[in-house]
């Protein structure tokens, strides 16, 4: 089943191979939002990933998670109406306020996955146990709910090539069935020139992951259409997937960049295109979610995915 056409109601019967062939058949018309879940919601009363699915989002990404308390600001909002709805909905069987993963998947009918985080080198920002990429963090997660995980560095965490690729592989050894997104964003990751992508693509896969994370042409300065083209080419015949990622604020920048940027990405093959989390703070400007839908597969896709209930 394409992720075109994917209902709430079919995740749970599907396994992380059909998954990917889900996102593999739509044929670069999927859209990822990435959240970060302690932001304080743009909506107030309704949280950032059921306002990212709204504007069309097919997967959500919870990035800045910890592990140990995963909770997601907004997605519990106790009230003697909201319970009562959420116990009739829900059959008495509702996520724990606390899982923040499993409530933002039942609440927009998405699969949601996780940002993990290698332990980088001495100088970079300390992160708390709960969001580095172990083996431990990544079975929690797992078992927490989530479909997908990433792998790859925020910035000033002087994370590197070498940080993402032993991590991949000891999250591969330790939870093989879990797919794994790897990468680079943004220029977190300094020890990696440009012009390296294809070589650096081709490792992250070797490493062990599914999907792998390459910048969208125009986010960052001297990526090329063609590095990328080459990058994403070097993926595909290996069997993996691609996604590209817009992480360098410019999800905050008007609809035509967003436009040209998303149709960029997909004439380089781009399978998933990735919106950060920086547009004001905490997630893209909701218009460019759509923005970018509408680009890459117009009004009908972007409108059912919009209107689809999670109670399909």
């Amino acid at each position: 089943m394409r992720m075109l056409d994917l209902q709430a109601s079919h995740l749970d019967r599907m396994s992380p191979a059909e998954l990917l062939e889900s996102i593999r058949s739509a044929e670069g018309r999927t859209v990822a939002a990435e959240v970060i879940a302690r932001s304080r919601p743009l909506l107030g009363d309704v949280s950032n990933p059921e306002l990212a699915k709204a504007m069309g989002a097919d997967l959500i990404i919870l990035n800045m998670l910890d592990m140990e308390d995963p909770r997601v600001e907004g997605l519990h909002n106790p009230s003697d109406l909201e319970s009562l709805f959420r116990s009739s909905f829900f059959h008495g069987d509702e996520p724990e306020p606390s899982n923040g993963i499993r409530l933002a998947r039942a609440l927009t009918g998405c699969p949601v996955g996780v940002n993990l985080e290698p332990l980088g080198d001495p100088g970079g920002v300390s992160l708390p146990p709960g969001r580095l990429a172990t083996p431990e963090n990544a079975r929690r997660a797992a078992e927490l709910g989530a479909s997908f995980l990433i792998v790859t560095a925020n910035p000033h965490t002087r994370i590197g090539v070498r940080h993402i690729m032993d991590a991949v592989r000891s999250i591969r050894r330790a939870v093989p069935e879990v797919i794994i997104g790897a990468g680079k964003m943004h220029a977190a990751m300094s020890d990696s020139p440009w012009g390296d992508l294809p070589d650096l693509a081709e490792e992250m896969m070797s490493a062990g992951a599914d999907l792998v994370l390459i910048p969208c042409p125009g986010s960052v300065p001297s990526l090329s259409q063609e590095v990328f083209a080459q990058a994403a080419d070097r993926v595909h015949r290996l069997g993996g997937l691609v996604m590209s990622t817009i992480g360098t604020s410019q999800e905050g920048s008007d609809r035509e960049t967003i436009r040209q940027m998303a149709l960029m990405a997909k004439i380089g093959g781009a399978d998933v295109q990735h919106i950060g989390d920086s547009g004001y703070s905490g997630m893209a400007v909701p218009e460019n979610i759509m923005t970018l839908s509408l680009a890459i597969r117009g009004r009908r896709h972007t409108f059912r995915r919009m209107a689809r209930s999670i109670a399909r």
